[in-house]
């Protein structure tokens, strides 16, 4: 290769300019006409590429709300806590579910009847199901009389999840509780059914666990207690107009695990709403006679009814959903009509 330099050349030794091979001699005036174009496109093109780059930069750092509505994918964290939080709900249904197939016909007579389970909805999946004509509302738990289900803004469950899974299986045992109330006779339903419902939470889960199907963790009573407290007054689920205060809430839990099933029928705090005393006093002068009094019913039908539905707890956002969703639906729109 040549390096740039000066040497002597010539037969009067005058100095000569030796060129080098990258750097060709000066163009001629057509020649650099032909440069300024090829400058000219070079500086285009990198100027679009630019602004390709900057665009694709700018769409990677949206929020989900700036990227077209769409939800920013799960980190690896979230998306195990989501498929755990799945995994409680399942359990929660089927262990409430299978506690009233075994026990139902230890406190009442006829036949105990699952509700059916249209599961998780959300502002970002499946639509709320229907009830009396109107649908559920978000941030809320429900047991729809009409349609015989129960249903859960997944959101409502998940932010609660995120101290504990004690929240799951106490919203779906409490809802479940509204859903054995509807099936008893009207004089075994105590008038402050919100806290009944509560009362045989507490009954149902630590009989689950006395049953062997469900074992409590370190801090998973602190979780319920905390629950409680937390959601007294700022959750619909809670307004204490409808369902008592948090520490009126808390005791009738506590009652059903200190006295199970029979506690909570017929008068589930009742003394501690403060509505109707003497007909509390009637309901406890006739609910332990109602319950045998209507032996008319058969006893064998606690498992009977509920063979086709044993495992659908496990899936209830698949299996229950599929035939559970259309039914809330339908079942409202009868409702409406």
């Amino acid at each position: 290769m040549v390096e740039s330099g000066h040497q002597l050349g010539g037969p009067l030794g005058r100095l000569c300019t030796v060129t080098r091979w990258w750097y060709p001699t000066p163009p001629s005036k057509k020649g650099r006409v032909k440069e300024m174009r090829r400058l000219v496109a070079y500086l285009k093109a990198t100027t679009y590429l630019l602004t390709v780059l900057s665009s694709f930069l700018l769409a990677m750092s949206a929020t989900p709300s700036q990227a077209a509505g769409h939800k920013a994918p799960l980190t690896h964290q979230a998306a195990q806590q989501a498929k755990n939080l799945d995994t409680d709900i399942r359990d929660a249904v089927k262990i409430t579910d299978g506690f009233w197939k075994a026990h139902w016909s230890d406190y009442f007579t006829g036949h105990y009847v699952k509700p059916k389970v249209f599961g998780s909805y959300s502002k970002h999946g499946k639509n709320p199901p229907k009830c009396g004509g109107e649908k559920l509302e978000y941030n809320n738990a429900y047991y729809c009389e009409d349609g015989k289900y129960v249903a859960w803004d997944r959101d409502f469950l998940a932010d609660g999840y995120k101290k504990g899974d004690a929240w799951v299986y106490l919203i779906i045992a409490h809802e479940w509780g509204h859903a054995i109330a509807d099936q008893l006779d009207e004089k075994l339903k105590a008038k402050a059914n919100e806290l009944q419902a509560d009362c045989l939470a507490g009954a149902t889960l630590y009989g689950a666990a006395d049953d062997g199907t469900l074992e409590f963790d370190n801090g998973d009573v602190a979780e319920i207690k905390a629950s409680f407290k937390a959601i007294g007054d700022d959750k619909p689920w809670t307004k204490p107009g409808d369902h008592g205060t948090a520490a009126q809430r808390l005791a009738a839990f506590d009652k059903g695990h200190d006295g199970g099933v029979a506690a909570c029928v017929p008068d589930a705090a009742d003394d501690d709403n403060g509505d109707d005393d003497d007909s509390g006093d009637d309901d406890d002068d006739n609910g332990d006679d109602d319950s045998d009094d209507d032996s008319d019913d058969d006893d064998s039908g606690d498992d009977d009814d509920d063979s086709d539905d044993d495992d659908s707890g496990d899936d209830d956002d698949s299996d229950d959903d599929d035939s559970d969703d259309d039914s809330g639906d339908d079942d409202d729109s009868d409702d409406e009509e």
